[in-house]
Parts: structure tokens; sequence; C-alpha cells
């Protein structure tokens, strides 16, 4: 169970880092000094609980979705990609 979580964490390194299209340099420099801490966090976990390890991703994945680079990032894909109802969003 634990070795799923860090690599689920390792997977969500692809959202911290694909955030530099959307944020400027220094902003990914922070997300993936974020990254980091929360991998020495899932390692610890790892050692000491190793059910709670796959906790650590699923907070990776709400820092990066609710921060305010991962809104960004969010609302840019949303111009890039619209919705099928043409852009539109209901009310």
């Amino acid at each position: 169970m634990g070795w799923t979580g860090i690599a689920g964490h390792i997977a969500v390194l692809f959202l911290y880092v694909v955030s530099g299209l959307a944020v400027p340099a220094w902003a990914v420099g922070v997300l993936l000094v974020i990254w980091a801490a929360l991998l020495a966090l899932a390692i610890t976990l790892l050692r000491a609980r190793p059910l709670w390890t796959p906790a650590v991703p699923v907070a990776a994945v709400a820092i990066w979705a609710r921060g305010p680079l991962g809104r960004r990032c969010l609302a840019r894909l949303d111009r890039v990609a619209p919705t099928s109802s043409g852009g539109r969003t209901r009310p």
C-alpha cells in the first residue's frame, strides 16, 4: 500500500512540471520545492505508517488544484480545450 502512494506521488510530478506552460518559471520552482517536501513526507510515512502514504499524492493534487497556480493552469487548459458545450458553462 505504501509503495502505491510513492508511485502516485511520482505521477503527480507531471502536473507540477507541466504547470510551467501556464505560470512563470519561479512559480514552477516553488511547486517543485513543495513537491520535494511532500516526497520527503511520503518517504517518512512509508517507513513509519505505510497506510498513510497514499494520502500524500491526494494532498499534492489538492495543493496544485486549489492553489492560485493550479487554478490558473486549469483556467488556461479550459481556454485551450473548451468543453463540448462550446466553452459555455452552466449557471
